[in-house]
């Protein structure tokens, strides 16, 4: 049975009422009260490295002195974040803790009073860094053409440590569609000396909901009347494989404004229900107008009595077939896809032009299609929170089609994508449908361990001098097929690099006879078929010789350390089937006995083989399943995570010893 770890989380929403008007920007020691500053207080505080607590510096990198920052409302199109900041850097390790990279729209934001300096290990400055050694660079997502994002950025690197970095800045928006959010510990094996976060808002009647996560396990302060959120003393926290995202286990505040300004836009919401009714009223009404032209070419490609599923499928692949994913993030982009009339003249678009152009195609043609905000990552299933809305939960459009409850989900951006498959970036996470009536959080379709499978056929024959060639037909489904999605559409040479190189680099002195891979079409799977062959692959003792059934690299995780704190993490279920026949040459014989048969199950998946020797066709037949199960388990479980790694190492290392005939 898998073990559901509930994240240690502990959480709360409260509101946040308008507070002290702070029209002007303060330096943070001034505008702070005396009992929320440290001891010395920012103005004469020492940043000599000794005066760091001992207990800080246990696996710690980097250990944050102070980090404080002020948002202050000023008025409900104008917002003024202050930062002020020290990180002292221990180790090389702790290098990227003291990188500056200070995002900002272009078009919207200003960053003034920008300062950074060194200081050596006595807290003496090194050096003041100076304007122009600070990039000002695009924030380039790898995808757009054009985008207003931009961000600050800059590196002190040394071969000597300790030393610390200061930074303090101020940034002013124009936007108020996002507060930012709080995390006072950001990442593993850096400590924090004091974090400290402030609200302030002169607008009356505005409303800040928060949502805090996992705050008391840290001792975290939040005091609700003066709106400061307050960390201090927190330990270094080692870093640890498999975990969650770190989300489900470090401390964080969220925001959530009940009204504001977003360019030339009003609104408020309070819900993912007003959220979604703002998003559809202002972002998407008004822009979904089809070309005629557009849709008489749908019109020729459809037949009399088809399906809304048949016709979808039309739809969606004339859409892949004859648009291209580019992304323009200029002004109000970030939010609202282009017209429609736009998408069909450019033949390109993102992904909120391409889903929001294939939605009013579909409904045109009386089939329900639902513009839908993910969460997108191929790691982690990042999920809305259903208790506090808010715009920067989501980094994706999808397009969802209820059919009467048989839901197809639709990724728009690229041909590759088969007609209702969901990637590994989509798939199984909360997603918020926008539609007239308001926003919906329902949760997108997932794979079983069976559905996410690799077929594995395999025919080994030994040659002369102990060459092995190895025939084989796989085929890839769903989730595993991913993996193999370079070979698609890439040119023999590099392709040939990249299976030495990566898939089958176990194989020493390969030589690739034939392959050939292809998609089909209809489904996510992925068909492979060739012929290798490998001369070094056989080993030997004496007379006899042994042949490793791992012709493939499979993805065997490390075994993790026993002394764990945070929950082992497995994102999806997958399954593996193999079958592997090798004739015997006719002057040898086969060692073991006719049948082996060995099995192992525990809660993070199961493993079963079944050899089997025919004396009189002189053949080995060899037949391999394994499952990994998704879930996230207790810390307390690791040592079943290493038995199961073990048997699977085990499984599949497996080796045919033969001898010559007596």
């Amino acid at each position: 049975m898998i073990l559901t770890y509930l994240f240690y989380s502990i959480t709360c929403i409260l509101p946040i009422q308008s507070g002290t008007i702070y029209s002007e920007y303060q330096p943070f020691s001034k505008t702070l009260d005396s009992e929320y500053r440290t001891e010395e207080g920012i103005e004469n505080n020492s940043l000599d490295v000794t005066n760091i607590p001992l207990e800080l510096l246990i696996d710690a990198h980097a250990v944050v002195r102070y980090e404080h920052k002020i948002c202050n409302i000023l008025s409900k199109d104008r917002l003024q974040i202050v930062v002020e900041k020290a990180v002292t850097i221990l180790s090389e390790k702790g290098i990227p803790s003291g990188d500056i990279s200070i995002y900002y729209n272009g078009e919207a934001d200003d960053i003034k009073d920008l300062k950074v300096e060194i200081l050596d290990a006595k807290g003496n400055r090194l050096t003041k860094i100076k304007k122009k050694e600070i990039n000002d660079v695009s924030s380039y997502d790898g995808f757009s053409i054009a985008n207003d994002a931009r961000r600050k950025t800059y590196r002190h690197v040394s071969n000597s440590f300790p030393y610390t970095v200061l930074l303090s800045y101020k940034k002013e928006s124009n936007n108020t569609l996002t507060i930012p959010s709080w995390y006072p510990v950001w990442q593993t094996n850096v400590s924090i000396e004091e974090s400290i976060y402030k609200i302030n808002s002169n607008v009356r009647h505005l409303t800040i909901r928060h949502k805090s996560y996992n705050i008391e396990l840290y001792g975290i302060k939040i005091d609700d009347q003066k709106n400061i959120f307050e960390a201090k003393q927190i330990k270094a926290i080692k870093s640890e494989r498999k975990t969650p995202s770190i989300y489900h286990f470090l401390p964080f505040v969220r925001f959530s404004p009940s009204s504001f300004h977003y360019f030339d836009f009003e609104g408020s919401y309070t819900d993912w229900k007003s959220y979604g009714k703002w998003m559809y009223d202002n972002m998407l009404t008004g822009r979904g107008e089809l070309p005629p032209a557009l849709i008489e070419e749908i019109e020729q490609k459809l037949i009399p009595d088809l399906s809304n599923e048949e016709k979808a499928k039309i739809i969606y692949d004339h859409v892949t077939n004859s648009t291209r994913y580019v992304s323009v993030q200029l002004g109000i982009g970030g939010f609202m896809p282009f017209k429609c009339a736009d998408v069909y003249n450019l033949k390109y678009g993102d992904c909120k032009a391409l889903s929001y152009y294939t939605q009013n195609l579909m409904q045109h043609f009386g089939i329900e299609a639902i513009y839908t905000e993910i969460m997108s990552d191929r790691e982690y299933n990042f999920d809305f929170d259903t208790e506090l809305a808010g715009v920067d939960q989501s980094n994706h459009i999808i397009l969802c089609l209820p059919n009467d409850g048989d839901t197809t989900w639709l990724e728009c951006t690229s041909k590759n994508n088969p007609f209702g498959y969901t990637h590994s970036g989509i798939n199984n996470r909360k997603a918020l449908l926008i539609k007239p009536d308001g926003g919906e959080i329902i949760t997108t379709s997932t794979y079983t361990a069976k559905e996410n499978l690799s077929v594995r056929n395999i025919v080994l024959h030994l040659e002369e001098n102990d060459g092995l060639l190895i025939d084989f037909k796989n085929e890839h489904r769903n989730l595993k097929h991913e993996r193999m999605r370079p070979f698609l559409d890439v040119q023999k040479s590099k392709r040939d690099k990249y299976i030495k190189e990566y898939y089958y680099h176990q194989l020493a002195s390969l030589e690739i006879e034939s392959y050939h891979v292809a998609m089909n079409g209809e489904r996510a799977v992925l068909h492979e078929e060739g012929r290798f062959f490998t001369t070094n692959h056989i080993e030997k003792a004496g007379s006899y010789k042994m042949i490793p059934l791992n012709v493939f690299t499979f993805n065997i995780p490390d075994k993790l350390k026993t002394d764990r704190s945070f929950p082992i993490y497995v994102k999806d279920y997958t399954s593996d089937s193999i079958n592997i026949t090798m004739e015997i040459p006719l002057d040898m014989t086969y060692v073991a006995g006719k049948t082996a048969i060995r099995s192992f199950e525990n809660e993070y998946g199961k493993m079963h083989s079944n050899l089997i020797y025919n004396e009189e066709e002189k053949s080995v037949n060899v037949e391999i399943y394994f499952q990994h199960n998704a879930g996230t388990f207790l810390p307390e479980s690791v040592n079943n995570y290493n038995e199961f790694v073990q048997n699977l190492r085990e499984l599949t290392g497996q080796k045919l010893i033969i001898k010559p005939t007596e």
